[in-house]
This record gives C-alpha cells, sequence and structure tokens, in this order.
C-alpha cells in the first residue's frame, strides 16, 4: 500500500473489510491511518500488497464469447474516429498526456487520420496503450 491507498480494486477491496456503510473519504482516511500503524518492514508490506492487490495492472480480458461477426474484426475506418471523439466526455480531467478533453472533439483531420492510423496498428497488435 506504500501509505497511500490509491489503486481503485485496492480501496474497495479494503473498504468492504473495514466498513461497508462507510463513506469513500472516511474509508480512504481510515486505510491511511491503517498503513501507517503498520509494525512490518517496508519489504512486508509491499508482500502483503503485491499478494492481494494485483498493482502490476488487471487481470487479462476474457476471450469474446459472443456470435463471430465480420464487423468486430474490421479496421477501425476514419469516420469511426471523429464519431466517438464527438461522444467523448468534456468534463472529464485531462490524461497524463495533459491533453485537455473538451478540445477531443475539434481536433483537425491530419490528428484525426494519424489517430486512426495509431488505433489501427493498436487492434492490430492486439494491445492496449497505457495511460
Amino acid at each position: 500500500m506504500d501509505k497511500i491507498v490509491n489503486v481503485a480494486g485496492t480501496w474497495q477491496r479494503l473498504r468492504r473489510l473495514l466498513h461497508l456503510e462507510s463513506t469513500k473519504t472516511a474509508s480512504k482516511q481510515e486505510l491511511e491511518r491503517v498503513a501507517h500503524k503498520v509494525d512490518g518492514t517496508k519489504r512486508k508490506v509491499i508482500e502483503v500488497r503485491n499478494k492481494y492487490t494485483n498493482p502490476a495492472g488487471s487481470e487479462p480480458f476474457p476471450d469474446y464469447g459472443g456470435r463471430e461477426s465480420s464487423a468486430l474484426g474490421a479496421a477501425i475506418s476514419l469516420a469511426e474516429v471523429p464519431a466517438e471523439t464527438n461522444r467523448s466526455r468534456t468534463r472529464s480531467v485531462a490524461g497524463v498526456d495533459k491533453v485537455i478533453n473538451n478540445m477531443i472533439p475539434y481536433i483537425n483531420d491530419r490528428s484525426i487520420a494519424n489517430l486512426a492510423t495509431y488505433m489501427r496498428e493498436c487492434w492490430e497488435k492486439g494491445t492496449i496503450p497505457q495511460e
């Protein structure tokens, strides 16, 4: 936990162990108090965190179980990108890339083409970009 509880899955699991009815803020404060009171070494805290929280990321995605469709395997079209960027939530906080989200629906055609190319590359490789 490294003295800071910041992984959503960790917080959800530990919140249920502490007080299901309490607010998120109260639970977070309680978790931080518990982390500071740990008597073990930092190595022991890290071992427990690694055992119970999966700090490396999420679990792998399961295989697709629906009907087969040629549209699902098709390359991402240039028209799909602006359609999705226009649907983006513009009131959310900027990501790691520091792009202000209310600008995303207004990106130029060249940027849309570059984004579509990047999305196709990720799709073909079967990878999800890291934040």
